[in-house]
């Protein structure tokens, strides 16, 4: 393997619909489209999907969100993968829903604890950030970790698709950093 992508979400008992599940969402989708079949690998405590002849694999941690960075870590060891190797799938906050971007290995984590997570136990890895948008008031927590609306989930399909392309484009450029996109 040559390249890995990671999706950040929560395991159950984290509604799987919640925001806070996107990246892992995307990747689901993403495998599902290219056929790839999930192995348990308890020496990393998550799922792996591999494309062998393209030399990349996915990767979703079971641990939770904010805790991930040693599951990664620990795939990136056992790959001989390097920090720029490395697409982290997670959602953001501060894109609007439906808006993303490419960062490259050195930008703030913008108060994500799963991201610094990852970024302490993994180093500076590329991310793809998958915006939710931030909410008119309330808690933050209960934002990203409450179930999607109707409505919001209708869009996030379409986005799913939309993901799961530029995904597939993230690939190929090799994950070079882009402007957002919406």
């Amino acid at each position: 393997m040559r390249q890995l992508m990671v999706g950040l979400g929560n395991p159950w008992p984290s509604p799987k619909m919640a925001r806070h599940n996107l990246g892992t969402m995307v990747l689901e989708a993403l495998a599902k489209q290219l056929d790839l079949e999930w192995s348990w690998w308890w020496s990393c405590w998550g799922w792996i999907a591999e494309e062998e002849e393209l030399g990349f694999g996915f990767f979703l941690p079971r641990s939770f969100y904010n805790t991930s960075g040693w599951a990664v870590q620990r795939v990136m060891e056992l790959h001989g993968l390097e920090a720029h190797q490395v697409l982290l799938l997670h959602d953001d906050l501060d894109l609007p829903p439906l808006c993303w971007s490419v960062l490259g290995g050195n930008h703030s984590d913008a108060g994500n604890r799963g991201v610094r997570g990852v970024r302490r136990a993994a180093g500076n890895v590329r991310r793809l950030r998958l915006g939710i948008g931030r909410p008119d008031g309330g808690d933050v927590g209960s934002y990203v970790l409450g179930k999607v609306e109707d409505e919001l989930l209708e869009r996030w399909q379409v986005m799913l698709i939309d993901a799961t392309e530029l995904t597939e484009h993230a690939l190929e450029l090799r994950w070079q950093p882009s402007p957002e996109s919406c």
